[in-house]
């Protein structure tokens, strides 16, 4: 049994909580039919049993938070709206060293947006890249000068202690963690229902690009997001590397050596990635949707697909409407 712990304060967004939720929710649909898939139980927790009072104004029952944290507990922090934000982050009724002791104890921890604000508050992100809500990234610098925040992308991992700018990363961060207990199948499956549903993940369909977004050279990250929004357009090697100043010859290399693959080959990446999703979106045939993301030979981008995800296009679609 795989526990998910869910840090609840006041104020916290409602909408990061019931989309988590959402996700267990079908995670749990799938995995019925899968008999050795992992369990995985939700509580919600707070300082103290009782109820916090959501973002929106609902009031949410909590029990209070577990006195022993183990390898198989998985700890979210979702974000505070940022109104409450800082009258959050002075109540010194909240126990900051509990946070660091879960960890200690074995436990994964995430933080959800501006969730990142809880856990740098009580240390466990000093000295470390974390990343928050792109809007609130201006205050966080200047309140956790020890944190090395980062900015453009979704998630940043250390193992034990997590962060995510956004619900996208939180939903990949779930998944891998589910992945990592044996449960390829059926958490493949659970995504492709997550990504037909456009308000838990609006940018899940890029989750294939985070491992090569973990790096520190905001250069690349610069190119690749520039890639992951023109991915259909066509650009030169020399275009990217104006971007950020760099010789065609430096861009190469430098990008290999942050993403651990040729630039070429994470604009493949990306295109496969949109294939994917429209393919379980969209009604349109597949030779229309390698045009649609950027390939004047439909024969070629539909090699390019099965040489990257094991099954046409065709197979693709169908294998994950009969699941």
């Amino acid at each position: 049994m795989l526990t998910l712990s869910i840090f609840l304060l006041d104020g916290c967004w409602g909408s990061q909580l019931m989309a988590i939720l959402d996700f267990v929710a079908i995670y749990r649909l799938v995995a019925a039919e899968y008999p050795d898939a992992t369990e995985i139980d939700v509580r919600l927790c707070g300082r103290a049993g009782g109820q916090v009072v959501l973002g929106n104004g609902l009031p949410m029952p909590v029990e209070a938070w577990p006195a022993a944290a183990g390898s198989n507990q998985l700890v979210v922090v979702p974000g505070i709206e940022y109104g409450q934000l800082r009258r959050v982050l002075n109540d010194t009724s909240i126990d900051r060293a509990t946070l660091r002791a879960v960890v200690a104890a074995g436990s994964s921890m995430l933080s959800v947006s501006t969730g990142a604000f809880v856990l740098a508050e009580s240390g466990l992100l000093d000295g470390r890249e974390a990343v928050t809500h792109r809007r609130f990234e201006a205050p966080f610098r200047k309140r956790y000068p020890a944190v090395r925040l980062k900015s453009g992308i979704e998630f940043v991992d250390h193992g034990a202690v997590c962060t995510a700018a956004s619900l996208t990363g939180a939903i990949y961060w779930l998944a891998r963690q589910l992945q990592a207990r044996g449960n390829h199948e059926a958490v493949s499956r659970c995504l492709v229902l997550t990504q037909q549903d456009s308000s838990l993940a609006a940018e899940l369909w890029l989750a294939d690009t985070f491992e090569h977004k973990r790096h520190s050279d905001d250069g690349i990250v610069t190119v690749q997001h520039f890639i992951d929004t023109h991915y259909a357009d066509r650009f030169s090697i020399a275009e990217l590397a104006a971007m950020i100043g760099a010789s065609e010859s430096s861009l190469k290399r430098r990008f290999k050596a942050a993403a651990g693959i040729p630039v070429t080959r994470y604009h493949q990446l990306v295109r496969v990635a949109r294939m994917k999703y429209l393919l379980l979106n969209s009604d349109a045939s597949v030779d229309n949707l390698c045009f649609d993301i950027g390939y004047a030979d439909p024969r070629f981008a539909r090699r390019l697909f099965v040489e990257m995800t094991g099954l046409s296009p065709k197979a693709y679609r169908q294998r994950c409407e009969l699941g």
